[in-house]
C-alpha cells in the first residue's frame, strides 16, 4: 500500500511570515503616530469632513435665523392671542381677535418648535462628527493590532481554531467600526445634504421665506409706536384688524408652510442620514462578511483535507 501525502494546516514560509508580521507591526506603529490619519485624509477623508462641516454650519445658521424670525412672530401673536380686545369689522360684526388668532399661533408654535429641534439636531450631528475625529485614529490602530494578532495565530498557532475564529470576529467588527467612523458616517451626512438640496430644501426655503414675509408684514422692525393713550388704542385696533385680515387670507398658506418645515427637517435631520448610514453599514458588513466567510471556508476545506488525508486506508483482501 502506498501512503498518500498528508495535507497539513496552512503554514506560511518563514520569510513570508516575517515580512507580513513586519508590515502589520509597522502599520500599528505608524497609525499610533498619526500617519494612518494622514493617509485617510489623502484618500478623501479630510475633504469629506470639510464639506460636511460647511453644510452643517450653513444649514444651522439658516435654521437659527428662521428660528429668530419665528420667535418674533410667535411673541407678537402670543400677545394678541391672549388679548380680550375685540375688533370691529363692519356695522354689526365684532369678534374677539384672540380667539381667531389661536389657530395661527398654534401653527407658528409648531414651526417654532420644529426649527428649535432641527437646530439642536444639526448641532448634535456636527458634534458627533467632531467626536469621531477623536477616537477614529485609536480604533484604526486597534484594527491593525487585531490584524497582527490574527496573522500570528494563523502563522504560529494554526490548530487553535477557536482562538483564530474569535480574533477574526473581533477584527471584522473593528474593520466595520473603522470604516463607519472614517467614511460611512461622513458619507451618510454628505448624501443627506445632496438629497436635501434636491428634495426638501426648496420647500423649506419657501416656508421660511413665507414666515419671514408674514413677520415683516405684521410686525415690521421700523414700526413707529404712538405716544398718546388714544393713539395707542387706535393703533392696537388697527393692528388687530390687520392681523385678522392677514390670517383670513393666508391661513392656508401658514398651514402649508408649517407642514413643509416639519416634513423637511424630519427628513433632513433623521430620515436621510439614518437611512443612508444603515444602507452603507449594511453593504459594508455584507462585503466584509463575504470576504471573511470566504477565508473561513478555505480554511475549513484545508482542515477537512488534512483530516481525510490522515484516515487509514483499508486494503481490499478479496
Amino acid at each position: 500500500m502506498t501512503s498518500s501525502p498528508q495535507a497539513g494546516p496552512f503554514r506560511p514560509g518563514l520569510i513570508a511570515g516575517l515580512v507580513m508580521t513586519a508590515l502589520l507591526a509597522g502599520a500599528c506603529v505608524l497609525s499610533a503616530l498619526g500617519y494612518g490619519e494622514r493617509a485617510v485624509n489623502v484618500l478623501g477623508g479630510e475633504a469629506l469632513r470639510a464639506e460636511n462641516d460647511r453644510y452643517l454650519e450653513t444649514t444651522m445658521n439658516k435654521a437659527v435665523a428662521s428660528f429668530a424670525v419665528m420667535s418674533v412672530l410667535k411673541a407678537g401673536l402670543s400677545i394678541i392671542e391672549g388679548s380680550d380686545v375685540g375688533a370691529s369689522l363692519g356695522l354689526s360684526m365684532h369678534v374677539q381677535i384672540g380667539d381667531f388668532v389661536q389657530p395661527a399661533y398654534d401653527y407658528v408654535d409648531i414651526a417654532w418648535r420644529t426649527l428649535l429641534l432641527g437646530s439642536v439636531t444639526l448641532l448634535g450631528i456636527r458634534y458627533l462628527l467632531q467626536a469621531t475625529m477623536v477616537v477614529d485614529s485609536w480604533l484604526l490602530t486597534a484594527t491593525f493590532a487585531l490584524a497582527l494578532a490574527v496573522w500570528l495565530t494563523v502563522w504560529l498557532l494554526p490548530n487553535l481554531h477557536r482562538l483564530k475564529q474569535t480574533l477574526t470576529d473581533l477584527l471584522r467588527v473593528a474593520v466595520v467600526g473603522t470604516l463607519a467612523l472614517y467614511y460611512i458616517l461622513p458619507l451618510s451626512v454628505w448624501g443627506a445634504a445632496r438629497l436635501s438640496e434636491l428634495i426638501t430644501a426648496p420647500a423649506i426655503r419657501e416656508s421660511e421665506a413665507g414666515f419671514t414675509a408674514a413677520k415683516e408684514e405684521l410686525f415690521p422692525e421700523n414700526e413707529t409706536i404712538p405716544q398718546g393713550l388714544m393713539d395707542k388704542f387706535e393703533a392696537a385696533q388697527n393692528k388687530m384688524r390687520d392681523v385678522f385680515v392677514f390670517l383670513k387670507d393666508r391661513a392656508r398658506d401658514m398651514i402649508v408652510w408649517t407642514v413643509q418645515i416639519i416634513a423637511g427637517y424630519i427628513f433632513d435631520c433623521l430620515v436621510f442620514p439614518v437611512t443612508l448610514f444603515y444602507l452603507l453599514l449594511w453593504a459594508t458588513r455584507g462585503a466584509l462578511g463575504y470576504v471573511f466567510q470566504l477565508g473561513f471556508q478555505r480554511a475549513l476545506v484545508r482542515d477537512l483535507a488534512r483530516v481525510l488525508g490522515q484516515r487509514p486506508q483499508v486494503r481490499d483482501t478479496a
